[in-house]
């Protein structure tokens, strides 16, 4: 195995890859639009990168079209996305007033990280670590 990528079910391409970009700094690398609507400016599908970090994001019927059980999935996710980060501290004065942080905010762990776990608009969960020195 070499890598990583999500492929995340949202309801909302383009909101979430602009939520994405503006609130960590996520560089756009692809998008699709939306083929049952071309003029109205949606995306079907994303592709996003940040250092070594790279998510996807599907539109919920394109999604389902590739793997069918989604049909009856709800959007969002009992998971966390665990994303090590240099300095977490920096991060989190950074984005706190556009995010809901979960557990009141940065909090040390017994494996000697400090972290914060958030949910972004989807209902998907993510923490962002940095190791304890």
């Amino acid at each position: 195995m070499e890598n990583l990528t999500p492929n995340l079910m949202v309801a909302d391409v383009k909101a979430t890859a602009q939520f994405y970009e503006q609130v960590f700094g996520f560089q756009i690398l692809t998008t699709v639009p939306d083929m049952q609507e071309p003029e109205s400016g949606k995306l079907q599908f994303a592709l996003l990168k940040c250092g070594g970090v790279n998510i996807m994001f599907q539109n919920q019927p394109t999604l389902v079209e590739d793997v069918p059980d989604f049909a009856h999935q709800k959007i969002g996710g009992t998971f966390t996305l665990y994303i090590n980060v240099e300095d977490v501290h920096s991060l989190f004065d950074k984005i706190k007033a556009h995010i809901t942080v979960l557990k009141g905010g940065l909090y040390e762990t017994f494996y000697n990280t400090i972290e914060f776990t958030m949910r972004d608009p989807n209902g998907y969960f993510l923490t962002f670590a940095q190791e304890n020195s």
